[in-house]
Parts: C-alpha cells; structure tokens; sequence
C-alpha cells in the first residue's frame, strides 16, 4: 500500500498501510501483537528452533509471527482442533465463519500461524521504518 499509494500518487492508501500496521501491533479483538517482545500480550510460541532451544523463556525480540489465519489445513492435529465447528461461536455457516481476527493461538504447532520468514519480516521492518521516518504521513 505504501508503494502504491507513491505509484498512484494517492496518500489517502497510507491510512489503509497504518491500519495494517496497527492490527499487528495489536489493534485487534485479542488484544495482542503479532511480533515478539512487543506490547503487554505478544507471542511465547513462535516457530522458531533457536527461540525454543536458547534456554530462555522468553523468545528472541522481534521475530513477526503471521498472526490469524482465514484457513489453516489439515495437516497436523493442532490445526485441525483450532477450526471448524471446535470455534465457539462456530458461525451459522461457511458464509459466516468465526471472525478472523479471533483466530490466533499462540501454539508452534500452528504452522500456518507461528512461522515466520525473513523476506516476510523484512517488509514488515520497511514499514515501520517508512512511518517512523514519514512523521506527516
């Protein structure tokens, strides 16, 4: 949204980019941020060899984990208890699904939601630094 919003020469797209940025950092009905040793309620479990293994309890400062997932599959059993008709409220339907932002677990089993890439982390970092740099946008 940043680039597009130079491309297009549209700042309004800037407002949509810091909405983003804001569910991240916690924004959001679970209350906690998507990036480790941040805010009051941030993630323990993220997918992460060194974190586990380091001997610290507290994982590496940092690392982005990908947060709520819309689907996750069916892949191990940890991602098949944490959807469907396990979520309370459970929807009336396939069109109207548990909401989204509720469905992050802290858990490294959660592939889908615990992992984190570099290249990923890397785009999340050029954000906050575009905003931090660009006090009027």
């Amino acid at each position: 949204l940043i680039l597009d919003s130079y491309l297009l020469n549209d700042p309004s797209l800037l407002d949509y980019a810091k909405i983003n940025l804001d569910i991240q950092l916690g924004n959001n009905p679970q209350y906690t941020t998507y990036i480790t040793g941040v805010g009051d309620v941030s993630p323990m479990h993220p997918l992460s060899t060194t974190s586990t293994l380091d001997g610290v309890t507290d994982p590496i400062p940092g690392i982005q984990v990908y947060g709520p997932m819309h689907h996750m599959s069916n892949s191990n059993d940890w991602a098949t208890a944490a959807q469907g008709s396990n979520l309370y409220p459970a929807g009336n339907d396939d069109s109207d699904p548990y909401p989204i932002l509720r469905r992050y677990y802290d858990v490294k089993e959660l592939v889908e939601q615990s992992e984190f890439a570099i290249g990923d982390s890397s785009q999340g970092v050029a954000a906050y630094a575009f905003f931090s740099n660009n006090a009027q946008a």
